[in-house]
């Protein structure tokens, strides 16, 4: 079974065994959603959700498995994630899990890219090379091409 990470099982919240929950998708409505079920794959364990309460930046969820705070906090810093056939597919759009691992290049190798960060204004790629690593934005005047098949990301050329 392929998984997908969508959020992060911070703590506990309350009397009545929340769970606070960082949300690691942007289709937050369709990924938390009362019944969908959530697995903590490290665990093994599946999770369905009862109820979801948005709360600042993060989703409070009431799972139907877990009763009390001390039960939540088993999970405290667990990543919760999905099944990737429930993965919506996307049209000119990249899931950053998807990018993570890809070769970057405009006329030679640059590295591979690591981790995509999530910034307000735009998302930066972090390309790992042989001695530092490299931050890029991933936004259309630095980005050429993406090919997800092969994993090569082309962007344009600069002075680093």
């Amino acid at each position: 079974m392929s998984l997908v990470q969508v959020g992060k099982l911070l703590t506990s919240y309350g009397v009545k065994g929340q769970a606070k929950v960082s949300v690691l998708t942007d289709f937050v409505d369709q990924r938390f959603q009362k019944g969908n079920v959530l697995v903590i794959k490290s665990l093994d364990v599946e999770l369905t959700i009862d109820l979801v309460n948005k709360y600042q930046d993060f989703l409070l969820i009431k799972f139907k498995e877990l009763q009390t705070p001390e039960e939540v906090k088993k999970y405290s810093n667990s990543f919760l994630y999905i099944e990737e056939k429930e993965r919506q597919q996307l049209k000119d759009e990249y899931y950053f899990q998807d990018l993570v691992g890809c070769l970057v290049f405009n006329q030679k190798e640059i590295g591979i890219v690591s981790e995509v960060m999530r910034y307000p204004k735009q998302d930066i790629l972090r390309i790992k090379t042989l001695n530092k690593d490299v931050l890029i934005p991933f936004v259309e005047a630095w980005i050429i091409k993406v090919d997800l098949k092969e994993k090569r990301i082309q962007i344009i050329d600069y002075d680093n």
